[in-house]
């Protein structure tokens, strides 16, 4: 037989699970799991040690142990368990101690062609280890119960192949080999169709939505094409529209000087990682240290390319000592990592701008935010929805008409609404109001005065800031005046947003406030219950984004293009500020380069923070072309009526 293009990784992926001469075959789906069949290690004990030896040439032996088997108990029958009371036969075994599976495999629930050839690799008991051909039968079997099995002809399976994977022309697992031919029947065998366990597996249908790292090697071998004709990431394999958990990496940063005093020697770490720590002082910082200073004041007097890369460059190695910067380029970076300045919100160096650190806050392969814990709600996960409710309130900038904004938002959230299908509801449902007065501006803020009767999940405000983080907004008067921070503080809090975006402009001849200034909206109380009749409410606010740059009206709607597009494609909070801050330093001028430094991102929570679900393909299998599970025309009760015998186990 000739040798296919995915033979060398099949024996990788593949062990033969159990003791020479009662044993099965499975396989790894991550670097610590391995499906077989049930019936494989049906004398062993859930929880029980399974050993293991790999088919290919180094006989790796391992051990794992049982963790899930499907149907859980097949305990006090009177007789031997049918097909149907053994479906779907199905087990999952993980490894023991610090062991791992060095490769593993993509699955698709996708079903070949009937005709297709598939190869199996199985530990038959008679021939030991070996890789054979098989065809896509002409139909789907059944057995009494209606529990689908998809047939293999063309060659013997024997007994000991029984949970080996399926592999389709294109590279992918489609099911498990759970039964060889019937006594006296025709050569061939039985497969269980993996989308009829995805759902009563919840680790299973993550490692088909996301392959494990361990899977890199054959999703290299796969090859974009093939990923993208089932709609799959080209470089990590993931299903278009799986959410993927990034990894999460938080650095501690703090002063170890005397309180009160100017932070001249401080702190850095990965969190949970002894080994990447380091304590810094100015020394370290080189020669153009006082050239950084000398340009940076509060970041307005920023405003050429090469001032800016002084900064980054000074800053950078303030915050990415070599022992952090070895820590991060082991992170997985498959699947956008975050990387999270934790600090105190009192500790001074959180006034510093370290967005300018540009490997790490405009950078492709992470994402850059703040981190303030504020236990214990960020403990609890968001729910993503399929529509999240948007405010925006623009008021007079510098620069910034906020009748023609509102006009121009108005027309981008239309734009970004089209971009998904007619069907769809709409992912945004934006309301912009322009330069209201004050009264009105509480009735929008406040959550359920509109006929949904919802809270705002987004509530954006565009003003100009008085250097002790007042707003200057329209009052009750009608004309500008600052309002204190602690009263729109209370507003946003009782709007239940879970997010809050903050773009202001500065007064005049005037230093923007500093950024700690608003980090009490992440943990405030709403002050303005006897004003609304409302009960006291802790802030619902996750993230605080802060745009501390308004020139003119493209910083406004150029940000929220960007800003609103990813979080409508169901990217984190997180992704949505990097992504909006990478495109303002690509396209920003020479005199308008440091813009991008002055957008910061606060999360409060120990996950990422996304507020819309991401779009998941669905598992239609009349919808798969002339695959196994193609509609027929039969329903399901005209299908369990002319079933013949399922296979025997």
């Amino acid at each position: 037989m000739a040798a296919g293009r995915f033979d060398d990784l099949i024996s990788l992926c593949t062990y033969q699970v159990g003791d020479e001469g009662n044993h099965g075959t499975g396989f790894a789906v991550s670097s610590k799991l391995l499906v077989t069949c049930r019936h494989v290690v049906e004398g062993v004990a859930p929880g029980g040690d399974v050993p293991l030896v790999r088919a290919a040439a180094d006989r790796l032996a391992l051990t794992a142990r049982v963790r899930t088997m499907l149907p859980a108990g097949l305990g006090g029958l009177a007789a031997e368990p049918t097909a149907a009371e053994r479906w779907p036969d199905f087990a999952l075994l993980e490894l023991t101690g610090d062991d791992e599976f060095p490769t593993a495999v993509v699955l698709d629930a996708n079903q070949p062609d009937e005709g297709a050839k598939v190869r199996v690799g199985g530990f038959a008991s008679w021939l030991g280890y070996d890789t054979q051909i098989y065809e896509i039968g002409s139909s789907v079997s059944l057995d009494e119960a209606g529990n689908h099995y998809t047939r293999i002809t063309d060659d013997i399976v024997d007994e000991g192949v029984s949970g080996a994977a399926v592999v389709t022309p294109n590279g992918f697992i489609c099911g498990y080999v759970n039964a060889s031919r019937l006594k006296g029947g025709p050569n061939g065998g039985y497969f269980v169709p993996l989308p009829d366990v995805l759902d009563a597996v919840p680790q299973l249908r993550e490692l088909h939505d996301r392959p494990d790292a361990a899977a890199g090697e054959w999703v290299r071998r796969i090859g974009t094409a093939e990923l993208e004709a089932v709609r799959r990431d080209s470089g990590t394999g993931d299903r278009e529209g799986a959410y993927a958990p990034p990894v999460i990496v938080n650095l501690l940063f703090h002063e170890t000087t005397v309180e009160g005093q100017p932070p001249r020697q401080w702190t850095v770490e990965v969190e949970g990682d002894p080994a990447a720590k380091a304590t810094w002082q100015l020394g370290n910082l080189g020669d153009d240290l006082f050239d950084a200073l000398d340009n940076w004041a509060r970041r307005h007097e920023l405003r050429t390319k090469d001032q800016v890369e002084i900064l980054s460059r000074v800053l950078e190695r303030a915050v990415l000592p070599d022992a952090i910067k070895q820590a991060l380029g082991a992170v997985d970076q498959r699947r956008t990592p975050i990387f999270r300045l934790r600090t105190a919100a009192e500790d001074p160096l959180t006034a510093i701008p370290w967005e300018y650190v540009t490997s790490l806050s405009t950078s492709e392969l992470c994402s850059f935010s703040r981190y303030i814990p504020v236990p214990p709600k960020g403990d609890i996960p968001l729910e993503g929805k399929q529509t999240i409710r948007v405010l925006v309130v623009v008021d007079p900038v510098a620069g910034v008409t906020p009748k023609s904004v509102k006009t121009e938002l108005e027309g981008k959230f239309a734009t970004i609404n089209k971009e998904f299908t007619t069907q769809d509801p709409p992912r945004i449902e934006a309301t912009v109001i322009a330069q209201p007065d004050w009264k009105t501006f509480s009735e929008a803020v406040r959550p359920g005065k509109d006929a949904v009767g919802a809270k705002w999940d987004v509530v954006h405000l565009v003003a100009t800031a008085a250097p002790v983080g007042a707003l200057v907004m329209p009052t009750i008067r009608s004309q500008a005046d600052p309002v204190a921070w602690n009263t729109i503080s209370s507003m946003l809090v009782a709007s239940g947003a879970k997010v809050v975006v903050l773009q202001l402009g500065s007064q005049a001849a005037a230093l923007p406030p500093p950024m700690s200034v608003y980090f009490d909206l992440l943990k405030a109380k709403s002050t303005i219950n006897a004003q609304f009749g409302e009960s006291m409410t802790v802030s619902e606010t996750r993230a605080l984004v802060l745009c501390q740059h308004i020139t003119d009206p493209g910083d406004v709607t150029g940000f929220s293009e960007t800003f609103y597009r990813q979080l409508a494609l169901g990217r984190s909070v997180e992704n949505a500020v990097q992504d909006a801050r990478r495109i303002m330093s690509e396209l920003a001028s020479e005199e308008d380069y440091a813009a991008f430094g002055a957008v910061s991102v606060v999360t409060t929570m120990q996950g990422d923070i996304r507020l819309i679900e991401e779009e998941r393909a669905p598992l239609d299998r009349a919808e798969q072309d002339g695959g196994a599970y193609a509609d027929d025309g039969r329903t399901t009760a005209q299908r369990k009526q002319s079933t013949r015998q399922g296979p025997r186990l």
